[in-house]
């Protein structure tokens, strides 16, 4: 099982991994991407089955979260795709769903959600 955590914050992705450990997916292998250009080497190296998107990314060296989800969902049609944010406006939930995403998590990411993320993606026993 390959997740991918694109988020340009070091201490969110540390935590997302360990919550995933948490969440009964010790064995899976977790990609972490800071920017869209190596969210997108490492999605289209291999195949991957699940991504979590920072909405926000540094503008200078990267595309933004939505513009990553679009460019990921034209070549990966089936791969469940969250968008990451704070912002939790009805704008924002239909552009998210407007560019493909899966769904959008709030931050910060409680274990209870991840969990049902992880239980939706990949059954009851997600390990």
């Amino acid at each position: 099982m390959r997740i991918v955590i694109v988020d340009d914050d070091p201490f969110f992705r540390s935590l997302l991994k360990v919550m995933l450990t948490q969440a009964g997916l010790q064995n899976a292998e977790v990609h972490e991407a800071e920017d869209s250009d190596r969210a997108l080497v490492i999605c289209k190296g291999n195949p991957v089955d699940l991504v979590f998107c920072d909405l926000n990314l540094p503008a200078f060296r990267s595309m933004n979260g939505l513009e990553i989800i679009r460019e990921l969902r034209q070549n990966s049609a089936d791969v469940p795709l969250y968008m990451v944010t704070a912002d939790n406006t009805q704008d924002l939930i239909e552009r998210v769903r407007s560019v493909g995403a899966t769904g959008h998590i709030l931050k910060p990411i409680s274990l209870r959600i991840l969990k049902r993320v992880l239980i939706s993606t990949f059954g009851p026993r997600s390990n």
